[in-house]
């Protein structure tokens, strides 16, 4: 077991490293880079992965480096994200641990920056050695994640992995931002009808009064809190009422003085139709990105659902 104060700790954000300092860490490196907010390449981070590489050079021969980790996207992306650039070096597999989130039962959510600090403490006693076998899977998982394609992710989460035994529930919310396609339906995607289905066509609302409405679905919230942030609400909003501005599903005019409360928004009769009958064509929403792969952009990737759940796939037109 690695020593807490001798060890290099990774972590992702500023919140989880100082929670990761208050058990008394004296050397943390925060990955300060959201991997889902905009296209995301293989060499994304080159910067942050120098001073990563640069602090663990400064460190004593063979002192520890532990990756932090949970079941939120985000962060197991920044897991994945290290594991591609540590694989390319000459770091001793050996040297490396993951600290898996373990969170007090009964905690609905696992993300490191809200556990408390026993949690937190008692997680890094439970960490086990990352292992080369982990390492090089991490970094292949890392490159489908930046392909162009969603095949390889979406296969990953139907097929498993044995160094990562809860990709399944891990890439749950990757689907989220595909609009779906429902018999010969195609609807909206999930993260959009979050969003969009908080308006409506009589009453203006910020982003502040959708935040609050999305914090009352505890699931909803823990998901986009642990994958985009809940900046992914005041953003999508923005992206949907710029978007097609001559026939927009949503409107919006000046109000408050930051970004949740400066401009309100309402649903527009397109906006209506939209989320009661669905899109007429994939670029009636404003185009998104999930790693290296556009959405409502050609070749158009969609969310399946059948009787078996649901997959991604080309849409057929």
């Amino acid at each position: 077991m690695p020593s807490l104060a001798e060890t290099l700790h990774v972590v992702h954000g500023d919140s989880v490293g100082r929670g990761v300092r208050s058990l008394g860490a004296r050397r943390v490196l925060p990955i300060r880079d959201h991997h889902l907010l905009g296209r995301c390449e293989a060499d994304h981070g080159v910067t942050l992965a120098d001073d990563l590489l640069r602090a663990i050079e400064g460190l004593p021969p063979a002192a520890p480096v532990a990756i932090w980790t949970s079941r939120a996207l985000a962060e197991r992306l920044a897991t994945w994200w290290a594991c591609r650039f540590l694989a390319r070096t000459s770091v001793c597999p050996e040297r490396l641990w993951l600290v898996q989130a373990i969170p007090p039962e009964g905690w609905g959510h696992e993300d490191l920056g809200c556990l408390p600090r026993e949690a937190l403490l008692h997680s890094f006693g439970c960490a086990r050695p990352l292992g080369r076998s982990a390492l090089r899977s991490g970094a292949a998982i890392w490159r489908r994640f930046t392909s162009s394609s969603p095949r390889g992710m979406d296969q990953l989460r139907l097929g498993g992995s044995r160094a990562f035994p809860d990709v399944d529930r891990v890439l749950e919310p990757y689907g989220w931002p595909f609009p779906i396609v429902r018999r010969r339906r195609l609807e909206p995607s999930i993260l959009d009808r979050i969003v969009l289905g908080r308006l409506d066509p009589t009453t203006w609302q910020r982003p502040l009064d959708v935040y609050r409405d999305v914090t009352r679905d505890e699931t909803v919230f823990y998901t986009l809190w642990g994958s985009w942030g809940m900046s992914i609400v005041a953003g999508r909003l923005q992206e949907w009422a710029q978007h097609r501005r001559d026939s927009p599903a949503i409107e919006s005019r000046r109000a408050g003085v930051n970004h949740l409360t400066r401009i309100e928004y309402r649903l527009t009769s397109l906006g209506e139709r939209i989320l009661e009958r669905g899109l007429d064509d994939p670029e009636e929403a404003p185009p998104f990105w999930i790693g290296g792969v556009p959405i409502h952009t050609s070749p158009y990737w969609v969310r399946r659902v059948g009787s078996r759940g649901w997959r991604i796939e080309r849409l057929a037109r």
